[in-house]
């Protein structure tokens, strides 16, 4: 079975979305609903109206969650997001004391269209990061806030411009634990306007986020029903040499381990199912990649084994 390029990019991330994260939609009551829009900033209100055409009506653009960002098993705050098409805001609530918002941030630096409020522990703490995602014309738009002594605190990669306001550097992103570890890291996919498959990786270190060695392709797979299959990958870069390639075995939680399987590059096993047998979690070869490659992966094992694969340039 042949996969294309962009077929393969889905990730784990379901553990990472079982901590601390948001109630169900149904759960979230039409009182947080009134409360949320009821606390629409005026701020970006009259920032529209300054460029709008007279007698035009501002967007109200909002998307919230319930999440328990103390840690405490308790969804007993609503982080709402906020757009009037081009600037956006986030809002944090505690409706059991107050329905005004106890935090906010974002006017300065961050927005977009369509608001997305996506809770995920990034650090390994039990406690959600606050993921706020815009759309813009040519992609996403990502801000990472993390809830610190009841502020919000600017957590994710960010450059600041003359006037030393921060902007974020993330766009198109997904989380993924490339190394195995327990914790995801940020992957960047490449832009669309080049022929290099790059992924810039971000890693958490001292409490920031860094960049770290690139790579030109990652894959998560996963056992089927049935035989195995093999699945073929045709993998190009501009960028040639010595790469390592690293497998990650089981699913983000460290779970579901594959023990029998065939991974194979340009013909020549890398790994096999001796290799597989000793339910490694993470193992590692030197690679040497061309401009054109084929990646062949047969799982065996049971149903739902899995593992992630990276190729990382040296």
């Amino acid at each position: 079975m042949v996969r294309s390029f962009k077929s393969l990019l889905t990730v784990l991330v379901g553990a990472l979305c079982a901590i601390g994260i948001a109630m169900p939609a149904a759960a979230q009551s039409s009182a947080d609903e009134a409360m949320v829009r009821n606390g629409y900033p005026g701020v970006l209100t009259a920032d529209y109206l300054e460029i709008a055409e007279p007698g035009s009506i501002p967007p109200v653009m909002v998307d919230y969650k319930r999440a328990d960002l103390d840690g405490t098993g308790a969804t007993d705050y609503v982080v709402a997001l906020y757009s009037n098409g081009r600037a956006g805001m986030i809002r944090v609530y505690k409706p059991a004391g107050s329905t005004s918002a106890i935090a906010e941030g974002g006017m300065q630096e961050m927005g977009g269209t369509r608001p997305e409020v996506t809770l995920l522990d990034l650090d390994g703490d039990r406690k959600p990061e606050i993921v706020a995602t815009f759309a813009l014309m040519h992609g996403t738009g990502v801000w990472i806030y993390k809830w610190s002594a009841g502020q919000l605190v600017n957590f994710g990669p960010v450059e600041n411009d003359a006037l030393g306001q921060p902007h974020s550097v993330l766009g198109n992103i997904d989380y993924v634990d490339i190394d195995g570890d327990g914790v995801a890291e940020l992957l960047r996919a490449p832009s669309r306007y080049t022929d290099d498959p790059t992924t810039t990786v971000f890693k958490l270190s001292g409490g920031g986020f860094t960049t770290v060695a690139p790579q030109i392709y990652w894959s998560n797979y996963v056992r089927e029903d049935g035989k195995p299959v093999e699945l073929i990958d045709d993998i190009e870069t501009t960028k040639p040499g010595s790469y390592i390639l690293r497998i990650v075995n089981g699913d983000a939680q460290g779970k579901h381990l594959v023990s029998s399987a065939e991974v194979k590059l340009n013909g020549t096993m890398v790994f096999g199912p001796s290799d597989f047998k000793q339910k490694k979690r993470v193992m590692e070869a030197t690679v040497t990649i061309t401009g054109a490659n084929v990646l062949s992966v047969t799982l065996g094992g049971a149903p739902e084994d899995q593992l992630t694969l990276f190729l990382i340039r040296k």
